[in-house]
């Protein structure tokens, strides 16, 4: 039987698609000229429905959310109307001392800046952004973190910075990080291009040592910072699973008003309307859409899903899947587990 659906406790929000910078790998493909978001009192309006459902916690990305001058004005009115904090993702080329209390000030806990490299080549190398682009995302951690909001780190994978793990978890502590969060590279967006993907996709016995160290890393009473990865590559950690969490307690709107069941699938394919449209708020989570890829039949899953024994894993992030295959049933591209043959806990 399918799941039940499950309130929403957590709400993503693509507040604008307008960027000050454009990233080859973006894919939501932001940039200078792309939606600058919805009006003030719809992204008001919106935060209050949710919080009549019982959303508490809400996060905010884009585009660059700090492009929008409005951005302290819609959080303060979201605290009022039953939020209580904020989480905002950003790549820090935008922040101030000022801005960070001033976000401080309206609720934002924690933050997640872009960093994908040890040094400014490395950093420069994804994002061709120059130099510039590095040092302003250092700058930005450390005024979030004077003010006392959590800073994280957001790193796409990449031969590069794959290879200086040990290094990016020395710079974390150095800058105060809480957490370092690996991104796996999805071919959406700007990241179509095949070109890019090849650039980008590490060589699978490269993962598989990545992989091994990471859990040695997390393992350690003395460990420095958190170090994770989203699930884009299939399950890798010590239990050999991944807990597929879309439409459950959670929601993702676009910057158009598009709803969808988690950030993975931003696909049209997946959307369930629109929260500025005729459907109720209520009605549109209640849509089979809503959890339809969490609750498929795992019997009908392709290629090495279909015969793994790990009944505990729902499979890597089918976001993935669907934006490399076009099917969500499709296995992801790499397993940890299934190529190292580690034993489960």
């Amino acid at each position: 039987m399918p799941p039940e659906p499950s309130p929403p406790r957590y709400l993503g929000v693509e507040i604008n698609r307008r960027c000050n910078l454009r990233c080859p790998h973006c894919f939501t493909a932001s940039g200078p000229e792309e939606h600058p978001g919805p009006p003030a009192e719809r992204v008001v309006e919106l935060l209050g429905r949710f919080a009549a459902l019982g959303v508490r916690h809400a996060g905010f990305s884009g585009g660059e959310p700090l492009l929008r001058t409005d951005l302290e004005d819609i959080l303060a009115a979201g605290l009022e109307g039953g939020l209580t904090g904020y989480g905002l993702v950003t790549n820090g080329w935008a922040v101030t001392p000022r801005r960070a209390r001033s976000l401080r000030e309206v609720g934002v806990k924690v933050v997640q800046v872009s960093l994908d490299g040890v040094d400014a080549a490395d950093h420069d190398a994804v994002r061709g952004c120059g130099p510039a682009g590095y040092y302003r995302a250092l700058s930005a951690m450390r005024c979030f973190r004077d003010v006392g909001i959590r800073v994280d780190a957001a790193v796409l994978l990449n031969p590069r910075n794959l290879e200086r793990l040990p290094e990016l978890a020395l710079l974390g502590e150095a800058l105060g990080l809480t957490t370092l969060r690996f991104c796996s590279f999805v071919p959406t967006g700007r990241a179509r291009d095949p070109a890019l993907a090849a650039a980008l996709a590490p060589a699978p016995e490269r993962l598989d040592a990545f992989f091994a160290l990471l859990r040695e890393l997390n393992r350690r009473p003395t460990a420095p910072l958190r170090i994770t990865i989203d699930h884009g590559l299939g399950p890798w950690n010590d239990e050999g699973s991944f807990a597929c969490s879309a439409g459950q307690g959670v929601a993702y709107v676009s910057s158009e008003g598009d709803l969808y069941p988690c950030p993975g699938l931003i696909f049209p394919a997946f959307r369930v309307g629109n929260v500025w449209g005729d459907r109720p708020l209520e009605e549109l989570l209640r849509d089979p859409r809503m959890h339809a890829v969490r609750a498929r039949d795992r019997r009908r899953d392709q290629g090495p899903c279909a015969t793994c024994s790990n009944a505990g894993c729902s499979g890597g992030c089918r976001g993935l899947s669907f934006a490399l295959t076009g099917d969500v049933a499709e296995s992801p591209p790499y397993c940890n587990v299934r190529r190292v043959g580690r034993p489960l806990r």
